[in-house]
């Protein structure tokens, strides 16, 4: 488990509602299993009020020290 943040870009609050939106940031240095290249990966946010979201993304050909997984 890491700590993430969430940044909201509109909107506020602790639910996101239509329309608002927020940017989510997740560092990856703390993994027990680091990520290599081109692996597939899920990222679960479980809030204690609301849905799970999941995100499931690839890793990159090469890595940078800051990296948008849009």
């Amino acid at each position: 488990m890491t700590t993430w943040t969430a940044t909201w870009l509109t909107g506020s609050g602790s639910l996101l509602n239509p329309g608002e939106t927020v940017e989510i940031t997740v560092p990856l240095n703390g993994l027990t299993t680091l990520l290599g290249i081109n692996t597939e990966f899920t990222i679960q946010l479980k809030p204690t009020v609301g849905a799970t979201l999941v995100v499931n993304r690839t890793t990159p050909a090469e890595f940078t020290t800051i990296m948008d997984f849009n």
